[in-house]
């Protein structure tokens, strides 16, 4: 038959929509500086995706309880597992049931510092969400 699916090689690390990887030293310097100039919560959302590979929809939507209830990996000590996808209240692109494996200090961080992200309060209230939203 004559019927072919081209098998076009990939240049690089390109994702999907022409997306790169973060370099990890270029992540090290995003990190130290959201640290460095107190920008808490994007520091602690960027440190999220940057260590488990966390889609931006996928941690704006984990709440004060998923943090809570992740569960330490028997398997691999020093992470835990936040459950995602259906029915976790956890969106995930095209609906995929999944862990976010965590890496423990980073759980018990978040857990300590919980506080209201500071965009909250000039937001119409239409765009706020709970007050359980940990983002």
């Amino acid at each position: 038959s004559e019927l072919a699916i081209p098998n076009r090689a990939r240049h690089g690390e390109v994702l999907e929509d022409g997306l790169t990887p973060l370099r990890p030293e270029h992540a090290s310097q995003v990190l130290a500086f959201t640290e460095q100039e107190g920008l808490l919560e994007l520091h602690y959302m960027l440190s999220l995706g940057v260590l488990t590979g966390g889609r931006f929809q996928t941690l704006t939507t984990l709440d004060v309880r998923h943090i809570e209830e992740a569960m330490p990996d028997e398997s691999m000590p020093g992470f835990s597992r936040i459950p995602v996808g259906p029915g976790t209240g956890v969106e995930t692109k095209f609906d995929v049931s999944g862990d976010l494996l965590v890496p423990t200090y980073l759980i018990e961080v978040l857990k300590g510092s919980r506080t209201p992200c500071r965009g909250w309060a000039g937001r119409p209230k239409q765009l706020q969400r709970t007050v359980d939203a940990y983002f």
